[in-house]
């Protein structure tokens, strides 16, 4: 048995595979998480079941697609199983975790075309459910970093958050791109950030970085360009939609919506109703700066 230790958003977590598993093909994308140095109490521990879990497939709680495939949740006694499928494949990969996702293990083929993007969606999950006891959230969002601070931009696949992000490369000076899929935000004190994570969607985008959080954006196309601050359940409806929150993992799911209420008091949530024009970019910047500090 191999161990590795990741560090993501200020959290370790270790895997631990079979020999013979090519992690440079499985994990390539972790490489600037990798920890030298292993500490004795990760927050949660990921190995490998040499069968296919038993378990009652009537007890189903929830299902749900993302850009990494078709995921179903089980309860099964004290723990939590979950199938992740891909319909090109026919194969069907298992993970099983207690009710807090610290301890974590999994079936996988691995010698299946989807072997790689099955062992990162279960992490990418388990991760997910695991950094709420720890003051963060997963969230769907493309973010910017400039001069030290996040900005964040919401909406569902398709809605034009990698356009408004570029937007901001080549219109807002000092604007890099953090992330483009899947950020974490933690709270440190009273004080959010926004981490780079080793889940980026289709772009190549893994920075093990951090910005303090100057605003969350929800974007909407639009045939004008116009900003709104909101406030209150007005800005918790347009992020909680966008957090990694199962809500079936009722333990958890209560955390999140505390941690949900948190953000929403500490930083600026807007709307944006844009075009995918420079102008976009600019104004947002104006106004977030305008209604942030």
């Amino acid at each position: 048995m191999t161990r590795y230790q990741f560090m993501v958003a200020a959290l370790t977590f270790e895997c631990q595979f079979p020999e013979g598993i090519d992690v440079q093909k499985f994990l390539r994308f972790y490489a600037p998480f990798l920890r030298k140095d292993h500490i004795d109490n990760p927050a949660f521990i990921f190995s490998t079941l040499d069968l296919v879990p038993d378990f009652d497939r009537d007890n189903l709680l929830e299902t749900f697609s993302n850009d990494l495939g078709d995921v179903s949740v089980y309860q099964s006694g004290d723990s939590y199983v979950m199938t992740f499928g891909y319909n090109e494949t026919g194969n069907v990969h298992y993970m099983v975790s207690d009710k807090l996702f610290t301890t974590i293990r999994v079936y996988i083929h691995w010698d299946g075309l989807y072997g790689p993007t099955a062992l990162t969606s279960m992490l990418r999950v388990a991760f997910s459910q695991n950094i709420l006891l720890h003051d963060g959230v997963s969230i769907h969002s493309s973010v910017i970093s400039n001069n030290g601070y996040g900005y964040l931009f919401l909406g569902k696949s398709g809605t034009g958050k990698s356009t408004h992000t570029r937007l901001w490369l080549q219109n807002i000076d000092g604007s890099t791109l953090l992330n483009d899929d899947n950020p974490i935000l933690r709270f440190e004190g009273d004080k959010l950030y926004v981490y780079g994570s080793p889940w980026s969607g289709k772009t190549h985008c893994y920075k093990n970085e951090r910005a303090v959080v100057k605003s969350i954006v929800r974007l909407e196309q639009a045939p004008v360009n116009e900003f709104s601050k909101l406030s209150g359940v007005f800005a918790w409806t347009e992020l909680f939609p966008s957090c990694a929150i199962l809500k079936h993992c009722t333990d958890l799911y209560q955390i999140g919506i505390g941690l949900v209420n948190k953000i929403v008091s500490s930083v600026c949530i807007g709307h944006m109703k844009c075009l995918p024009n420079a102008e976009a970019a600019k104004i947002c910047a104006l106004k977030v700066g305008q209604f942030a500090d």
